[in-house]
């Protein structure tokens, strides 16, 4: 069972995070992460970040975190080395280092929690589509299986 997560004025129960966790992980599985895949994650510390590590567990995907001040050479160097499948990003950071992005990739933006107080760029990119992390939440199925070989974080540093 999950902890009960606090941040800013939110309360996440164990019973919210395990139903957004799963749903997350359906997100997740919907793009084709499955169990031994890698993917990445440049997102702030937020709500969305705890439950995208634990669908990642409940998948049994590992999950590369790229530092939020990293530039277009240093995350495309990561995103190529690790075998990630795809990026699960703050969109207000996907400027930064749109152009090391491998074209291939699936880049699922994530608008900042309201909790935290950036500065939104843009949506626009003209290289390709990006995927709206919240409007495919909406949609995808929970992940109802739980793999039986949680992986977890892969670093570099």
């Amino acid at each position: 069972m999950f902890p009960t997560l606090s941040f800013g004025d939110q309360e996440f129960t164990p019973s919210d995070l395990a139903k957004r966790s799963a749903q997350a992980a359906g997100v997740l599985a919907s793009i084709g992460i499955a169990e031994g895949d890698t993917f990445a994650v440049m997102l702030r510390n937020s709500p969305t970040l705890i439950e995208i590590m634990l669908a990642a567990r409940q998948i049994g995907a590992y999950f590369v975190s790229l530092n939020w001040h990293f530039k277009a050479h240093e995350a495309g160097y990561i995103l190529r080395d690790s075998g990630a499948k795809a990026l699960v990003i703050h969109s207000d950071l996907l400027a930064q280092i749109w152009e090391g992005i491998p074209s291939d990739m699936p880049v699922l933006e994530v608008e900042p929690d309201a909790a935290v107080d950036v500065q939104r760029s843009s949506n626009t990119h003209s290289l390709r589509q990006t995927i709206d992390w919240y409007a495919h939440l909406t949609q995808a199925e929970p992940l109802t299986t739980t793999s039986d070989r949680p992986h977890g974080m892969v670093a570099y540093t």
